[in-house]
């Protein structure tokens, strides 16, 4: 069944670098986003996982079913617990994810599961690294139901997009202008895939 409503929909930033551009595309991808969505029925929120700050994975394995032990798992739980979908705003490190979003996504199963997602990955080749990661584990390992790889978003950086000795976008809507389309049609993927029950 094709759902109308996103209802609570989470913009992950996925770097914790002090300089970085993502928390910016991460502000990028929630304009578009409102622009395509019911605003009466959807709420968006960004998580930064840098202002998460969580410690190295100290838990019990997830799928154990034992119950949280740290007062920071137990609110990680409940704020991606409240989440209905995501979206994943991730840069290409080493030709892999962030080692921070790795932990924050390895604390919890359930929480993730079966949920509707998808990826935005960037980089000065679009982060395909880190795209090919995340498919392989968000739709394998927790099951998290996914738009199509092709249909997903991969945006090519450029050095002349900043301000000068800055991580500072000169005019994000302009230099990023090329990936809007796949960004829309990426939404309405989303917004087609069924909610989990």
């Amino acid at each position: 069944m094709v759902n109308t409503t996103l209802r609570n929909i989470a913009i992950i930033v996925c770097s914790t670098r002090t300089n970085r551009v993502g928390f910016q595309i991460s502000q990028w991808v929630e304009r578009i986003l409102a622009q395509n969505i019911d605003s009466s029925t959807t709420q968006i929120k960004i998580i930064d996982l840098q202002k998460e700050n969580l410690p190295l994975f100290d838990e019990a394995p997830p799928k154990a079913g034992k119950p949280y032990v740290h007062a920071h798992t137990i609110a990680w739980s409940e704020k991606i617990a409240s989440m209905d979908s995501f979206i994943f705003v991730s840069p290409i490190y080493n030709g892999s994810i962030p080692g921070g979003l790795k932990n924050a996504i390895d604390y919890l199963w359930k929480e993730w599961t079966k949920k509707p997602t998808m990826v935005v990955t960037y980089g000065s080749t679009g982060g395909k690294g880190s795209n090919d990661f995340l498919y392989s584990l968000l739709g394998g390992a927790l099951g998290m139901n996914l738009i199509p790889q092709e249909k997903t978003v991969l945006i090519s950086l450029k050095r002349d997009f900043y301000v000068e000795n800055t991580s500072t976008f000169v005019d994000i809507e302009r230099d990023l202008l090329p990936n809007k389309d796949t960004l829309v049609n990426a939404i309405q993927e989303l917004k087609n895939l069924p909610f989990a029950q």
